[in-house]
């Protein structure tokens, strides 16, 4: 529930907050109503040598959409943390999806948000791998 200072019980301000998964309904269909735009962003489970984690395309693709968010007040989406990895070798902590099943996993997600009356989309993704691109 919102205090009268617009901020909610869990500390997120909704009349600033562009995060969906932070907002309730009526927010979202206020914030549709007045830009139908949506960034999603989308990352991978993958490697990228034994420095950095198995996350790190999800940490920047999710710092990117955060920032466009901020500067634009674009509604966000929740960062969908699993992407396309191919390809074996002794890389502990990788877990991907068939390149259909994520265009099939986005593409349902874009019909639902359509239905909601987001008209645009932007798909920011950090890993270079076609299926992504």
């Amino acid at each position: 529930m919102d205090r009268p200072d617009g901020v909610s019980s869990e500390g997120v301000d909704s009349a600033t907050s562009s995060a969906i998964a932070q907002l309730p309904w009526p927010e979202v269909r206020l914030k549709i109503d007045a830009d139908p735009r949506l960034i999603l962003p989308v990352g991978a489970l993958e490697q990228h040598g034994p420095h950095l984690p198995v996350g790190s395309n999800i940490v920047i693709a999710r710092h990117v959409a955060r920032a466009v968010a901020a500067a634009t007040g674009i509604l966000r989406a929740p960062t969908l943390s699993y992407g396309v990895t191919v390809g074996g070798g002794p890389y502990a902590g990788r877990a991907g999806l068939r390149r259909k099943t994520l265009h099939r996993v986005v593409n349902e997600l874009v019909q639902r948000w359509e239905d909601d009356g987001i008209e645009h989309f932007a798909i920011i993704t950090a890993h270079r791998f076609e299926p992504h691109l």
